[in-house]
Parts: structure tokens; sequence; C-alpha cells
């Protein structure tokens, strides 16, 4: 049986859960990203692979249109929603755009699907680059290690 979602909060809490029992990645949310806002930011270790991950429990479309502008600033971009069913339409948009999908499902065991596989972006823009790397060292500073290591708020 799959258990619901009830709001993209409890999806991002559970998800970022899931993610944090890897412990060579750092995980941080509600990142800003140009005028736009990351809903999660994965940064792997050595720092030369950044993940974007869009978070939403339906309206794939929107969350496809997002995750897309973040390949200016990220190697790689996600869409993560509840398990599901995907459509030809769907996985058909997702592969042109280049943007992954992740089916994440909070059963028993959580569990995480990559239903499409996202493209390494070729459109880094190494400006947008710079100012998203210098969100996520304001972060690690050491008066800020407490709150960047929290998943509820969001700094956008």
């Amino acid at each position: 049986m799959i258990k619901r979602f009830k709001s993209e909060k409890h999806l991002s809490n559970s998800f970022v859960t899931y993610l944090r029992s890897n412990k060579d990645d750092e995980v941080y949310a509600g990142v800003p990203c140009l005028s736009r806002c990351i809903d999660l930011l994965i940064v792997r270790r050595d720092q030369e692979s950044i993940i974007a991950v869009e978070l939403k429990l339906s309206n794939w479309r929107r969350a496809l249109r997002q995750a897309e502008d973040h390949l200016l600033a990220t190697n790689f971009s996600y869409v993560c929603m509840p398990k599901r069913v995907v459509s030809s339409a769907c996985k058909e948009e997702f592969e042109k755009k280049g943007v992954g999908l992740w089916l994440f499902d909070r059963g028993k065991e959580m569990t995480l699907t990559e239903a499409i596989p996202a493209k390494e972006s070729k459109a880094i823009w190494t400006v947008a680059r710079g100012w998203l790397m210098a969100s996520v060292a304001k972060r690690m500073s050491p008066r800020n290690e407490k709150t960047s290591n929290q998943t509820a708020a969001a700094s956008c």
C-alpha cells in the first residue's frame, strides 16, 4: 500500500530523511538560485556534482519548468514526486528537457526509483553557479552550522 503525503513539506521532510542516510552527500533545503528557490540541493562531498531537486505532489509540468531553470547552476536537476505511473507524455517532456524524475515511496521501507535519468547540464552559467555556491557556503559557515542541518525552514 502506498502511503500518501499530506503536503509538499511532508514529502520534503520524508525525502530529506531518506537522503541524509547517505553520509557522502550534503543536503540543503530552500536554496536561493537566481530569482527562484531550489527545494532541495544535494552537494556531493567533493563538490564536483550538484543536484537540484524540485518537489511536487502533482503538476509535473510546473515542476519540470522549475527544474529546467535549475540547470543553469547545477550539474543535474530532478523532480521528485510520490510514486505514480508515468505517462508517455510526461516521460517524453522530461527526456527532451534533460531533467530526471525520481519517484519516492515512504512505505514500510522508503524507496526511491529513478523513473527518468537526468542528463548532465550543458548550460551551466558560471555566474549562477558562483551565486549558488556562495549561498551554500553561507550555510556551511560555523555560525550557520545548526541551521544548515535543519530540514524544515527554507530561506527563500
